[in-house]
């Protein structure tokens, strides 16, 4: 990744680290400024007071995110997450700053080699011909030593180039790079509202638990405003429960209360990265006209009942193959660790840690995982629940009826061969003979010897009719207008509860990447493979990450996140002719009143069904 800090698109944000960093940094500045601890206990007694002070600066505390209660140090700190979901409902998720520049892809123009000299003074290089054989070197051009740093190319003399002046350059590995290029990215956000359960243990004594509750309480208080909301946990509220025995450790009379802190943090995502143009060309090619086509044609409606899980395993497949493909997407996912100010010193080398693992590790989606055989790291996908989701005036789909153009097209009457055409005005003259056992009515069609369609625009009343077009009408036939089948449609929608499921052995922290990742997937490929796929209007909520003692492995860690959607379930409900065109007698319903000239035989076209004047 380039040196350029990106304002805006801090990727998936790390609350958890957020918060952990947030307090040692509190603990911290308290040991350093020990007068502040007479304001946390400031209702002791002096002699309490002494005591409490004297307990916290010769106690360490840790600060952790997944205890192993069997090893674990107390007194202590414990963070997890006790629910993050999307916050609010935005038309879109396009960020308020809607895109932004970036200079992140930039590829060499050759591959690594040895200069032949460097002169730091004058500030010069000398090229291998190597080099100078494949790659004309202009100024303008940027060299680039072992650790990424830049430096632009100036001039050119032959073989020596003159550099802007770069200190402390490592020229034991130098590539050639040219202009930056630079792109465009579109930029999209959204926000979230996350629960985190801080656990306070302590051992021993229970007065040690009410001091470290102050104690937290004012770390959460004093230092929320630089340590949690100028970090991105914004809005942030905290509650307190009663403290009591925990049996959860395996310790001895652990003392346990908990803090449960909310707050609304964004997470962002790059959406389209796009060439930002730096001149244009105009080229102007003059195709031939083609004919629109007179074959009839049907757009057809999606039909069947809806797979979400097996749509959501494709996309996260997808998903997951283009980073692999990208890797410097992945800078995204981890960003907001590389930003803040208390986190970059510590976890810059996480985040390469991170990536490492995820180009190197296999990582299948399943549907249905082997417990007692695991491929382990893995990502399962578990159908939770779907239930109707609207209640609508029956099942009608919004396009009611769809033509099915595959219909068989019969012609009405055996070849015939017209005694006379014009092809100027398209009239079409045919014998009497013919004439009798034809058919011929406007938007009926004649099919030529070359399988043509021409309309009948027209029917005069003698012998003749007009058609649209000309060929060779030798043998001809005459069509009734196309028929087809139509299809019935109905769908409703559904509401598809989704539970995506990811596991890793060995190390927890391993859990806490991929869970960055297939968070940031869900984010940022969303409209491509599961909105643009037909699961649309998602929202999730990832849970904390455990043990998990249902598979066979030892030492799994799972964490789930729980995506929810709605869908379309279409089916057909009959299928039949197309009627078009219709025969027979007009049934005039009437009252017992009829025109002096109507002939004797109207009885037979006349409807009784007035009961109360009857017709005699």
């Amino acid at each position: 990744m380039s040196d350029q800090i990106y304002s805006e698109a801090l990727g998936i944000h790390q609350s958890d680290i957020i918060i952990r960093t947030a307090l040692i940094a509190a603990i911290k500045d308290l040991r350093a400024n020990p007068r502040l601890l007479d304001r946390v206990w400031g209702t002791l007694s002096e002699s309490e007071l002494d005591r409490a002070k004297t307990w916290f600066l010769k106690t360490d505390i840790p600060v952790v995110m997944v205890p192993r209660l069997d090893e674990a140090k107390v007194p202590c700190i414990t963070i997890a997450l006790a629910e993050s979901s999307e916050a609010e409902v935005t038309l879109g998720d396009i960020h308020y700053v809607s895109y932004e520049q970036n200079d992140s892809d930039w590829p060499p123009l050759i591959t690594s080699f040895l200069v032949e000299g460097y002169n730091p003074e004058t500030n010069t290089i000398t090229l291998p011909q190597a080099v100078l054989d494949v790659l004309v070197v202009a100024p303008g051009m940027f060299i680039v030593d072992a650790r990424g740093r830049s430096a632009e190319i100036l001039t050119v003399n032959d073989a020596v180039v003159t550099i802007e002046p770069t200190p402390e350059l490592d020229l034991s590995a130098t590539t050639i790079k040219g202009k930056t290029p630079p792109f465009n990215v579109t930029l999209e956000s959204v926000n979230s509202q996350e629960t985190y359960q801080i656990g306070v243990h302590v051992s021993g004594e229970p007065a040690y638990l009410s001091w470290m509750h102050a104690l937290l309480s004012w770390a959460l208080l004093r230092y929320k405003q630089d340590y949690l909301e100028a970090r991105g946990f914004e809005r942030s509220v905290f509650s307190s429960s009663a403290f009591d025995r925990n049996e959860h450790f395996v310790a001895e009379l652990v003392w346990s209360r908990y803090f449960s802190i909310t707050g609304y943090v964004r997470q962002y995502w790059p959406k389209h990265f796009l060439t930002r143009p730096n001149s244009t060309e105009v080229d102007v090619q003059v195709e031939p006209s083609v004919a629109a086509s007179t074959a009839i044609s049907s757009e057809s409606e999606p039909a069947g009942i809806f797979q979400p899980d097996l749509k959501l395993r494709a996309g996260l497949i997808q998903a997951l193959q283009d980073l692999r493909a990208n890797p410097w997407l992945l800078d995204y996912a981890f960003l907001s660790m590389q930003t803040d100010s208390l986190t970059a010193g510590q976890y810059a080398a996480e985040v390469e840690s991170a990536k490492s693992w995820f180009l190197k590790t296999n990582i299948p989606v399943l549907i249905t995982p082997v417990l007692d055989k695991p491929k382990l790291p893995c990502v399962t996908i578990k159908l939770q629940g779907s239930s109707e989701a609207e209640t609508t005036l029956g099942d009608v789909h919004y396009v009611s009826t769809e033509l099915d153009p595959d219909a068989p097209w019969e012609p009405l009457c055996a070849p015939f061969t017209p005694i006379g055409f014009n092809p100027t005005t398209g009239v079409m003259k045919l014998s009497l003979t013919d004439l009798a056992r034809v058919p011929i009515s406007p938007g009926f069609y004649v099919i030529d010897a070359n399988g043509g369609q021409h309309q009948i625009l027209e029917v005069y009343d003698d012998d003749s009719f007009k058609v649209a077009g000309s060929g060779d009408f030798r043998g001809a036939v005459v069509k009734g207008e196309p028929p087809s089948k139509v299809r019935h449609l109905e769908s409703m929608t559904t509401k598809e509860d989704l539970q995506v499921g990811l596991h890793v052995s060995g190390e927890p922290v391993y859990l806490h990447w991929l869970h960055s990742i297939i968070v940031f997937c869900l984010l940022r490929y969303k409209e491509t493979y599961l909105e643009a796929q037909g699961l649309e209007r998602t929202a999730f909520d990832s849970t904390d990450f455990d043990r998990n003692m249902d598979f066979e492995a030892e030492l799994v860690f799972s964490r789930y996140v729980n995506l929810r959607g709605f869908v379309r379930q279409y089916w057909e409900k009959d299928y039949r002719e197309r009627i078009n065109t219709t025969t027979g007698a007009i049934r005039v319903i009437g009252g017992d009143r009829l025109p002096s000239d109507t002939p004797p035989d109207t009885a037979l076209w006349i409807g009784e069904y007035d009961t109360l004047s009857p017709r005699k």
